[in-house]
């Protein structure tokens, strides 16, 4: 990237060439991706300890937490009777809650190897019923070579990663660390003439550690086909240990977690259906949310004192005010400035009217606003247009 000032302002130049030119030339290509999960994250962080100072340790880094909550992995296994998995990253979908509860996590390792199987290539492939047969002693663990049952202890003797390839390759053939990755990459890009030479290799490099060539051929052909399905590791550990670092959250804070869940999904083109899916899931947890309220409520969800069906005052969820359609950032801005309105003339004397206009006056009022001043909903929207009025005649 190559700044060029020309004016006031600089102007970029940005190129971006193939992966497989950048490596041609030398480079390293580098993915970044944006997760508003950590988001999610460092904001559930900071509610904690702005209500719960006491809660965390000053030096507290969720980045530094151990792995090994069995609270977390019940959780995550389908054992927790009032939270499911909704909110967790990478692990919400039905589908992979079921493998999740089919493995029985109970280790972090399980965790990474989930996040590994559920893809298309292993599912279809049955890695994940071998994995799990294997876990639960239904089916003999059996492997070609003794070595390969001590490197793939982990995956009971399953290559589910790239790396699990790369590392039966060094152990048993020989191979060195570039060598290793030149196999990784002849199988993940299906480089046939590459493939033929790492073969030859490999055989070789096996017959010279002393392992029978018939063996070698064998031990081959299940890493052509574990490797065509093959995982990065370190991505999948990376993308796990956020899905700990939720699901620890979820577990141990749920109604900071699920505020700042239920906020990340506001700008959501299909929050409704998102955001009914969330509330539900904190309902089931037994964390309330009301609706949006003229004075708790304000561009994102808060937690506040509500009002349960039973009458009763709880603390739980609002609403924000966002949450409509027909309420715009402008006049949620106009509202929340001014806040708290004591009744209608007040709400009137306070919020500019050219912004918080009878329709957005009306909306509010019909998702019961403004039920804490005491009025009926029908009142309020016919006495609106008049006392606006004598307001604007009194300006």
């Amino acid at each position: 990237v190559t700044g060029v000032q020309t004016c006031a302002l600089p102007i970029f130049i940005c190129s971006q060439y193939d992966g497989g030119e950048v490596e041609k030339l030398g480079l390293l290509k580098y993915d970044l991706l944006a997760l508003k999960t950590l988001t999610v994250i460092d904001k559930t962080l900071k509610l904690i300890k702005e209500r719960q100072p006491d809660k965390l340790p000053k030096d507290f880094d969720i980045d530094r937490i151990e792995p090994n909550d069995k609270k977390v992995f019940d959780m995550l296994s389908g054992l927790n009777e009032t939270m499911n998995n909704l909110g967790v990253f990478q692990f919400e979908a039905h589908g992979i809650s079921q493998l999740l509860s089919a493995i029985h996590i109970d280790t972090f390792e399980d965790m990474i190897v989930t996040n590994a199987l559920y893809r298309p290539g292993p599912l279809g492939a049955g890695m994940h019923d071998m994995y799990v047969s294997f876990k639960h002693g239904r089916k003999k663990i059996e492997c070609l070579h003794p070595k390969m049952l001590e490197i793939l202890k982990d995956t009971y003797s399953i290559m589910v990663y790239q790396e699990s390839v790369m590392k039966v390759s060094r152990e048993l053939a020989g191979f060195t660390r570039g060598q290793s990755d030149s196999l990784r990459k002849a199988i993940g890009k299906k480089d046939k003439e590459l493939m033929i030479e790492m073969k030859k290799k490999f055989i070789q490099g096996c017959v010279d550690n002393k392992i029978d060539i018939e063996i070698a051929k064998k031990i081959f052909e299940q890493i052509e086909f574990f490797g065509d399905y093959g995982f990065n590791k370190s991505h999948s550990a990376a993308y796990s240990y956020i899905a700990y670092q939720t699901g620890w959250l979820k577990v141990y804070f749920p109604l900071e977690f699920m505020c700042n869940l239920l906020t990340s999904e506001i700008n959501n083109n299909d929050k409704n259906e998102k955001l009914n899916m969330y509330i539900a899931a904190a309902e089931r947890m037994k964390i309330g949310c009301s609706d949006p309220d003229i004075n708790q409520s304000g561009l994102e969800f808060k937690i506040g004192n509500i009002l349960t069906r039973s009458k009763k005052q709880e603390i739980g969820l609002v609403k924000p005010l966002t949450f409509m359609k027909g309420v715009g950032d402008k006049a949620v801005h106009s509202i929340v400035q001014n806040q708290p309105y004591k009744n209608l003339e007040e709400f009137i004397a306070k919020t500019d009217a050219r912004i918080v206009n009878i329709r957005v006056f009306n909306t509010l009022v019909n998702a019961g606003c403004m039920k804490s001043w005491g009025v009926p909903s029908e009142t309020l929207i016919k006495e609106y247009p008049d006392k606006i009025g004598r307001a604007s005649c009194r300006e």
